[in-house]
């Protein structure tokens, strides 16, 4: 949809999360309980926690011609990056627990231990792998309005599995 919408010489652009590329160093249960209870719940709510890696296949499965990608992953000892856990078990704590996910004690003891977390600036915390992936549609040429027949059809990117989707013109 966002491609067919797409006027020729613009861009369809995707970015989307790979948790599993989630880590800390040395390794703290509380950051665990987070990529757990986070991949948990988006599974519970029909995403996918790993739609990152499969997004150049995504836009190739919506006949988006030869899509462009590259990974980008951050890492910090310091800095609010370190408090996002912390931020993302709070705001979802109703959830976790009603859903069954973990008790109260159990989502108060990681919040605990992700305060401790950000405070301590010698654990390396990495953020999930984004993958960003982008085609550009070729301008027609003058006077013509028909695209080439690769760049037209397929089912369209679900745009609840992306980050972002959207179109961007020269």
């Amino acid at each position: 949809a966002v491609w067919g919408a797409t006027a020729g010489g613009g861009a369809g652009v995707g970015e989307a999360a790979d948790f599993e590329g989630s880590f800390c160093d040395p390794p703290n249960a509380s950051v665990d309980f987070w990529v757990e209870a986070y991949q948990r719940g988006l599974e519970r709510h029909g995403g996918d926690p790993l739609t990152g890696r499969k997004l150049a296949r995504l836009f190739g499965q919506a006949a988006i011609p030869d899509p462009e990608f590259t990974v980008v992953q951050r890492a910090d000892r310091t800095g609010e990056a370190k408090t996002l856990p912390y931020s993302t078990i709070e705001a979802t704590r109703d959830a976790i627990v009603s859903q069954g996910f973990a008790s109260d004690e159990e989502v108060d003891a990681a919040l605990r231990g992700l305060a401790a977390f950000a405070d301590d600036p010698q654990p390396i915390f990495v953020l999930p792998l984004l993958f960003q992936c982008w085609a550009r549609l070729l301008p027609t040429s003058v006077g013509s309005a028909t695209r080439p027949d690769r760049c037209r059809g397929g089912p369209p990117l679900d745009p609840g599995a992306l980050l972002v989707v959207g179109q961007v013109v020269p």
